[in-house]
Parts: C-alpha cells; structure tokens; sequence
C-alpha cells in the first residue's frame, strides 16, 4: 500500500513539473505561443507581389524543438486578358497545414528552421460580358523549408520574420487560357511575426 502511494506520489509529482520544466526550456519563458502573421507572397504565376495575412498556435517540445499550427491567406489579384474585357476577377489562396522547427540557438540566438505541409485552397471567378462567366476551387498539396528569426521586445512578447519556399501541387486550369492561381507550382512568403509565448 505506502510503496503504491509513494508510486503516485512521484507520478503525480513528475507530471506537474514537465510544464514547469518545458516552461524552462522554451525561450522567452513560454510552453506555447500564438503568432500574427502580415507580410508578402510571391506566387509563380505571374502576378506579382501580393499581400499576405494569417496566424499560427505552437508549442515547444524542448528547448531546440517546437511545432504549429498555421492558417494564411493571400488575395492574388485579378486576371487580366489582352483578349478579353473582364468585368469582375479576382482569385485568392488559403494554406493551412503544421510546421516543425528547430531552433539554432547555438549560431545565432532567435534563429530557426523548420519545415512547413499542408493543403492550400484556392478560389478563382472570372466575368467576360456577354462570353462566359466562372467560379471555381480546388484543393492542393504543399510542402517546403522555412527560416526565420525573432528577438524578445518586452516579458513573453517578440517579434522577427520568416521567409518560406513552398511547394505546391498543381491541377488543371480552372478558367481556360488565363494564369490563375491553381497554375502555381511554387511560392515564396517573406512573412513579419508578433507572436507572444504563454
């Protein structure tokens, strides 16, 4: 019976110092983090530069390893057609997947690499006057490397950027003859971050 009680003693005891001994591990004094994400993407289609938003909720599993999860979103412009007057387009792309990261403290304190998957989904409408009108989504996969850097500012809260090199699977055109955004292979996000650790 006591070795059964100390046994749950010590149990009990090791379960309620691991937040406190992750908590010790993760920098800036946090087992978890919420981030703000607010920056740049470059899809390969042609299109430019195009404003890029989202979040992420993460945690640390050790002092050298975390892992998220992450929404962002881009609104990749409107079709233009040297054949076509188009009256209304507009096509967009939303990823949402895990990340994992290593942090290289060893180099350079607030540096990290990881590695990003997911699924991205994407939206394109399109209006000719009087020729056709379309609306179409799909789903596709990706997966690419991250590097990123952050600095504590003040308590838990620290701000840095990242920059993502994605790839993305690739369907067939959803509006025939324009470059949409389901025609992207490849993109690149350099992305500002806020993310505070609790």
């Amino acid at each position: 019976m006591k070795t059964t009680i100390l046994t749950a003693l010590v149990a009990v005891s090791l379960v309620a110092a691991l937040p406190v001994q992750a908590q010790s591990k993760a920098a800036g004094g946090g087992t978890s983090y919420l981030a703000g994400h607010l920056g740049a993407g470059f899809p390969n289609n042609g299109q430019g530069t195009n404003l890029m938003f989202g979040g992420a909720f993460g945690f640390f599993w050790t002092s050298e390893y975390s892992g998220a999860v992450f929404i962002d979103h881009m609104n990749v412009g409107s079709i233009s057609s040297s054949l076509l007057t188009l009256n209304q387009s507009s096509q967009g792309i939303t990823l949402f997947g895990v990340e994992a990261n290593r942090e290289l403290s060893d180099l350079v304190e607030g540096l990290q690499v990881g590695i990003k998957v997911g699924l991205t989904s994407t939206s394109v409408t399109a209006t000719a006057p009087g020729v056709f009108t379309d609306s179409q989504s799909n789903m596709n996969f990706f997966i690419g490397p991250k590097v990123a850097y952050d600095y504590p500012v003040v308590g838990n809260l620290r701000i840095g950027g990242e920059g993502n090199f994605l790839f993305k699977s690739t369907s067939d055109e959803p509006i025939t003859g324009f470059a949409t955004v389901n025609g992207t292979g490849t993109m690149f996000n350099l992305l500002g971050v806020v993310k505070y650790l609790f």
